[in-house]
């Protein structure tokens, strides 16, 4: 459910994503709880639990000077206020079961409400499909061009849209503590020019035809990305073509996109949770590149020359190094055709980091504290763990899946009954040759103490007992309901199956992962679980003072 509202008016809303078979009767419970709510109001525990989300959700927001501005701003234009964040959470927390009850009888009505289903075109099948009918992705044609570069296909008329992807290897793998944040800068370089267009026309030439063009950096790749209305698919591969061999990399704008990197810096260096979660990441990740972040420093960032540039790209813009991804509605023959007479012409190179397989482990557990002009207190406990390739990846998502939503067994515990905590979580992150595990809960920093006992207590019971059945099974639904998501828009998919067939799990590994997934048993949790939750290493972020 979610609510919205501006000075004007307002608007409430439920939603639910089920079976399509399952609609109407997902429909009609929706309705019934609907009806009881207005006739009952809400338990006590139930408007407490509302409240306390709502504030500490609002808190949250306000953690960095971007955030501050934004409620500010947000506020003045709603009510002309300054005190309009603090007047609403006061009214909030002076909310009552009887004004709660009386607002749902006097708005959830029938009269001003409208209800709308959106099911697949034609009558649901009564034999279970395969994972690719159930998510609607089209078949997909890889081709593999004689300098090396993949060209993976995928045509779907449903919509006139066309999504391309371009990806190489590149990121924190391909850098080193003194030019970290390389490929973030360099992607935001090839966006200000190349021989034959500025960085306007760069912007604009998709831009006024309703499409648009990126390029961007992340721990390891460099990505180009384009997304477009059918009919303009060809000036799209020809601007990304563009970008990949002609970039000029003007030397005057680097200083501009450098000083940009520099804010983002510091203004993660703003959130007591990112920045705890920045130093588990560097103490968990010794001696590897992954202990650094695809942003860099201000240090390593200030440090960068065009020549480092020109450099990353002569090295990684190859042909056995990248993957291109266009997926929508598409004639896979011409798309083939245009791709092999402009980026086939890229040298061959090599892919990149394919003996990274398995990173040291270098890193010794340990308690770190740290201290922040916050008024919060950030707790993160984390674990090294596998990468991407292994098969236990999979078993860690599930619990990452089962400790994370508003039904986990931290959730419930930590903040709900003992009311220690402002936002419990858990995080798995996969990378290439290595991986993390993360727990953390924001909190009162008077309560830090109690919410790091009663955090290792449940983590000590992960260890020793894994997850029961019935929070494997959730997990196993939610993650199912965000694998759908992933593949419902070309974008998605093409980020996805790129991303896969990079780094060798194959485009394939998309729809083979609901099986993988389902074949995940309590036993395959529990030893996963005792196995990694053992060494800890432990960040508290405090306030000055």
């Amino acid at each position: 459910a979610g609510a919205w509202s501006s000075a004007e008016c307002g608007l409430f809303s439920t939603d639910v994503e089920c079976d399509p078979s399952d609609a109407e009767a997902a429909l009609a419970a929706m309705k019934a709880v609907i009806e009881k709510f207005k006739q009952q109001g809400p338990t006590a525990a139930e408007l407490d639990k509302a409240v306390r989300s709502t504030i500490a959700g609002q808190l949250r927001s306000m953690a960095t000077t971007r955030g501050q501005a934004s409620t500010l701003g947000h506020g003045w234009l709603t009510s002309s206020s300054l005190e309009y964040s603090r007047l609403f959470l006061d009214a909030i927390r002076s909310l009552t079961r009887q004004r709660v009850q009386d607002a749902a009888q006097r708005y959830l009505n029938d009269a001003t409400s409208n209800e709308v289903i959106v099911e697949p075109e034609g009558t649901v099948a009564t034999a279970k499909p395969s994972a690719s009918q159930t998510s609607g992705r089209p078949a997909i044609e890889r081709i593999v061009l004689p300098n090396g570069l993949t060209l993976l296909l995928g045509k779907n008329p449903r919509l006139p849209l066309v999504s391309i992807r371009a990806g190489f290897f590149a990121g924190v793998l391909a850098e080193s503590d003194t030019n970290g944040g390389l490929t973030q800068v360099t992607a935001q370089m090839l966006l200000k020019g190349t021989k034959t267009r500025t960085a306007d026309e760069i912007a604009s030439v998709l831009e006024k035809r309703g499409g648009g063009i990126n390029a961007s950096g992340d721990a390891h790749r460099l990505v180009f990305a384009s997304d477009v209305v059918k009919g303009d698919e060809t000036l799209a591969l020809d601007l990304v073509a563009d970008l990949i061999r002609n970039a000029s990399l003007p030397a005057k704008q680097l200083a501009l996109v450098q000083k940009r990197q520099i804010a983002s810096i510091r203004e993660e260096q703003e959130d007591p949770l990112t920045v705890a979660m920045r130093r588990a990441r560097k103490e968990i990740f010794a001696g590897t590149p992954f202990h650094r972040t695809a942003l860099g420093t201000e240090a390593s960032v200030t440090g960068l020359k065009i020549a480092d540039c020109k450099t990353l790209l002569r090295d990684h813009l190859t042909g056995a190094n990248g993957v291109v991804t266009v997926i929508g509605d598409i004639d896979p023959a011409a798309i083939r055709k245009q791709v092999q007479a402009s980026l086939g012409k890229l040298p061959k190179g090599s892919r990149h980091f394919s003996e990274l397989r398995d990173l040291p482990r270098q890193s010794k557990p340990g308690t770190w504290d740290l201290k922040l002009d916050k008024e919060q207190a950030v707790l993160v406990i984390g674990f090294r763990t596998v990468g991407l390739h292994s098969p236990d990846s999979y078993v860690l998502s599930m619990i990452d899946e089962a400790c994370s939503d508003m039904g986990s067994r931290l959730f419930n515990r930590i903040r709900e009954e003992l009311g220690l905590a402002y936002y419990v979580g858990a995080q798995s992150f996969m990378a290439y040759g290595a991986g993390a595990f993360y727990f953390y809960v924001g909190t009162d920093p008077a309560k830090l103490d109690l919410a790091q006992k009663e955090m290792q207590l449940q983590i000590a019971d992960l260890a020793k007992n894994g997850l029961r059945a019935d929070e494997l099974e959730r997990a196993k639904i939610t993650w199912k309901s965000n694998w759908l998501k992933t593949q419902q828009g070309n974008g998605g998919l093409a980020d996805a199956i790129s991303w896969d067939e990079l780094n060798g799990l194959g485009h394939s590994h998309l729809e083979r992962l609901p099986g993988i997934i389902d074949a995940i048993s309590v036993k395959d949790v529990k030893r996963v679980a005792k196995q990694f939750f053992q060494s800890a290493h432990i960040v508290r972020v405090v306030p000055k003072g």
